[in-house]
């Protein structure tokens, strides 16, 4: 009996580990997610600053010829 009470306890702590993991990589993804959708809007807001004030050239990956 008291290797199944233990057997369990061992399940419920497993699955509340589980559960623990996969809210903090959720959180994790989410942060991420969030993180790289913030720089790629700055980097178009600056290039369409960029563009009005210089013109249509995408400065970041114009070639330039010597």
């Amino acid at each position: 009996m008291r290797g199944l009470q233990y057997s369990v306890l061992l399940q419920s702590k497993t699955e509340g580990n589980v559960m623990a993991n996969a809210i903090v990589g959720i959180s994790v993804a989410v942060i991420v997610t969030v993180f790289v959708i913030c720089n790629a809007l700055r980097f178009f807001r600056t290039e369409m600053r960029h563009r009005s004030i210089h013109g249509a050239s995408f400065r970041y990956f114009d070639v330039y010829e010597d």
